[in-house]
């Protein structure tokens, strides 16, 4: 990876050239052998060969071989010696760096094919070998090995290639003698070299290593920059973009980003991805944290499931269509923001080998990017929305009080005229006037003390914002929010498997979730103690496989809704219920008026169908009621 090479990742050296040019490991090598008084040989891997054809040879003058090494391998005494002797260190590299394979032993001690000893050190980053330390050239305790390979060379029985005299076969017998035998500590002295070697490699390696990797982060942080103003499909565009980027850079198959687009989802939706065929863009699936196992509170960061347990989150937490599809995929990084929003990016099969470990801090520096961007841009899309709603909500509350407050002071002004007239007649249109006046006082105390949620007014379909969204994500999360409160009375409150197959529709999702949540607040309102509501769906098909609609049912049992209530129950501020039960259950009326106004603002329907069971409580005769709401799965013209 020397300088100015073009970024690539993951960051993984096939040879010590990659991380220390030639001329550097040059002059390392010739500072180990001012310190062993032996010189050292380094033999790089060469990828392209598949060989150690890569060989650092020493810039320092005053190193030399040893003698009789020297003069075997000088061409005008020995013909062939050197080409030998590089050919018989080039297979020594290769058995070396077999050992270390084979048993993790970095050093080994071999004789020569001269008979003279040898020793290697491998040289690796982390598990993986680069190069070949050669260092040695001692004397052997007898010369009998050199003497024979002498003789059989100058017969021609052993390396044919190589051609000498008699008188220079003696003169590398008598060197042979001379040379001094291996130290005990030559290990340890061969040992600590190499590992002066490796803490540079390492150092430059890390060096290089994070600076191309923070030049990708900055250039992912410019990218997913937040504008002044931005809407969801602007912000699914950037997303989108930053994805592809770090799908591109990784050098993965696919990359997939989930994410919860309000306050504590547990339900996440696919919102962008990059290398996947439209074929299967259109059916993606969702991934629920919940079910994966991940924790819903204190959330760490740093401890994602990043080892063999990740495959089986994923498993767990992928929901819906195609999600056999990325069951295998190679990488998941689940991030956090406190305990409130959520999301996960999933990496799709890398090009080449990767040790997912020694990359985690750098992936999850990735998906904390995006994630904190996507969440931003929620945020700043609620903000809006909430800005927008208050801002309506006040105009409204200010047109009804001033509304009331005339019809409320009217009524009262006559009433005084009346009562100051005197007489009988006077009097009851006294009493009839202060009526209307607390009719319009009680109006004007549910309006000014009900939440924002019960001030609704009509919708149509020009007030929609529509976009493609995943109904099952939506169903899922709407209902796991009300699974706290029906606990607290005694319900139980499940989600059909069959709420996972939902496909995506084009709705408005602030609004369906309003209508949704109506619904299932309604049901717990109204549920007999300790029954269950049961939340499914099922899909209605207009021709052929053409996907028309989908149809949402809420299953509870509770109270008999009679039959000239059905269609009522859906208008402004009616309630199914008798007024004793009234006084007990709170409500205002507007819920089931406002899910109605939303889904046929949609072009759908809502229906309420009731079976009567045999099931007695202390409540009464329980009935099973079942709410459907039918959205189509395309927004139809008008």
């Amino acid at each position: 990876m020397p300088e100015g090479s073009p970024q690539k990742w993951p960051f993984v050296p096939t040879c010590l050239n990659d991380v220390l040019d030639i001329d550097r490991l040059a002059i390392i090598e010739a500072g180990s052998y001012e310190r062993l008084g032996r010189p050292i040989t380094i033999l790089d891997f060469d990828p392209e060969t598949g060989n150690f054809t890569h060989r650092i040879e020493s810039k320092n003058e005053k190193q030399r071989y040893a003698e009789f090494c020297a003069f075997f391998r000088d061409e005008t005494h020995v013909k062939g010696g050197d080409i030998a002797c590089k050919n018989w260190d080039i297979h020594q590299a290769k058995v070396s760096l077999a050992e270390f394979n084979k048993n993790g032993n970095p050093f080994r001690l071999f004789s020569c094919h001269m008979g003279m000893t040898d020793m290697t050190y491998v040289i690796h980053l982390g598990e993986k070998p680069l190069a070949v330390v050669f260092s040695g050239q001692y004397g052997p305790e007898k010369l009998d090995g050199v003497t024979e390979s002498l003789r059989k060379i100058v017969n021609n029985g052993r390396h044919g290639e190589i051609s000498m005299g008699q008188a220079e076969m003696d003169y590398l017998n008598m060197l042979a003698g001379k040379t001094a035998p291996i130290p005990e500590n030559a290990r340890e002295r061969l040992k600590e070299e190499a590992s002066y070697i490796q803490q540079i490699v390492e150092a430059e390696f890390e060096r290089r290593k994070w600076r191309q990797e923070r030049e990708f982060l900055d250039e992912v942080r410019d990218a997913a920059n937040m504008p002044k103003e931005i809407n969801l499909e602007q912000l699914r565009q950037k997303i989108q973009a930053v994805v592809s980027m770090v799908r591109d850079y990784c050098h993965c198959e696919y990359a997939l980003f989930f994410a919860g687009a309000k306050e504590n989802d547990t339900v996440l939706i696919p919102f962008a991805q990059a290398g996947l065929p439209a074929s299967v863009a259109d059916r993606l699936p969702h991934f629920n944290w919940s079910k994966a196992k991940l924790p819903l509170e204190n959330f760490i960061l740093d401890q994602p499931k990043f080892s063999g347990e990740f495959q089986q989150s994923l498993k767990n937490g992928l929901r819906g269509g195609e999600r056999d599809r990325f069951s295998q995929a190679t990488c998941m990084i689940p991030t956090a923001m406190g305990d409130r929003y959520r999301s996960v990016l999933v990496l799709g099969p890398f090009a080449e080998p990767v040790q997912i470990e020694a990359e985690k801090q750098f992936l999850i520096e990735i998906a904390r990017i995006i994630g904190v961007f996507a969440r931003t841009g929620f945020e700043v899309l609620y903000l809006e929305q909430e800005r927008r709603r208050w801002k309506n909500t006040a105009a409204l509350l200010t047109h009804e009080y001033k509304t009331a407050l005339t019809t409320i002071t009217t009524p009262i002004g006559m009433a005084r005229n009346m009562i100051q007239k005197g007489g009988t007649y006077e009097a009851e249109r006294a009493d009839e006037y202060l009526r209307q006046a607390e009719d319009r006082s009680l109006l004007l105390g549910r309006i000014t003390s009900g939440t924002l949620e019960g001030i609704v007014v009509e919708v149509e379909p020009e007030d929609l914002e529509i976009e493609k969204y995943p109904l099952s994500a939506l169903v899922e999360n709407c209902a796991s929010g009300f699974m706290e409160l029906a606990r607290t009375k005694s319900l139980e409150l499940i989600i059909d498997s069959s709420i996972g197959l939902l496909p995506h529709a084009n709705l408005d999702v602030p609004r369906i979730t309003i209508a949704l949540a109506n619904l299932i607040e309604n049901a717990i309102k109204y549920s007999f103690s300790k029954s269950r509501i049961i939340i499914r769906s099922r899909l209605n098909i207009a021709s052929g496989m053409n996907l028309a609609s989908a149809i949402i049912e809420v299953d509870n049992l509770g109270f008999e809704i009679h039959e000239e209530d059905r269609h009522r129950i859906f208008e402004e501020g009616e309630r199914g219920v008798g007024t004793a039960r009234i006084r007990r259950i709170p409500g205002s009326g507007y819920g089931l008026w406002e899910a109605r106004s939303i889904v046929e603002a949609h072009g759908g329907e809502i229906h309420v169908n009731f079976h009567p069971t045999a099931i007695r409580t202390h409540e009464g005769r329980a009935s099973r009621v079942v709410f459907s709401v039918e959205i189509p799965l395309k927004r139809r013209k008008t």
